[in-house]
């Protein structure tokens, strides 16, 4: 969305409507140049939880305050270039959790890229993810 500003009018109208079905909700000016002046860093996914939350608080008509989640700071901090690993890892494992944490930084913690890249499916990515207690959001960015 921050590379097709010109669009958000019409994606914010097509969730809306997805959103409320007998009725149109309106926004403010305040309220679309709020949505216009965001960055955007997490996409539509983004927009479409905001609006939502926004439509349950208004009512109807959304008004800047209701779009108070644009105020929030930045989600997550740059990845760490090694997170520390489990102390009870065997050679074979650690040596896994490496390739896994080097490709995490490689494709920015898309779980498809990595299963592509190690020829795994994104299933098994994902439990490795889980029993190396890796977090793949620190890697999105």
């Amino acid at each position: 969305m921050r590379e097709r500003r010109e669009d958000l009018g019409l994606i914010a109208g097509e969730i809306l409507r997805g959103v409320v079905q007998d009725a149109i909700p309106s926004l403010t000016w305040d309220a679309a140049r709020a949505l216009f002046a965001h960055d955007w860093p997490l996409n539509a996914r983004e927009l479409d939880k905001l609006l939502g939350t926004a439509l349950v608080l208004s009512g109807g008509r959304i008004e800047r305050q209701h779009l108070s989640a644009l105020d929030a700071p930045p989600a997550a901090a740059p990845p760490p270039s090694t997170p520390p690993a489990p102390a009870s890892l065997g050679a074979e494992d650690q040596q896994l959790r490496d390739a896994l944490v080097a490709a995490m930084a490689e494709h920015r913690g898309n779980v498809a890229a990595i299963a592509r890249v190690m020829d795994k499916a994104p299933v098994q990515i994902r439990r490795w993810i889980k029993r190396f207690a890796l977090d793949v959001h620190l890697y999105r960015r």
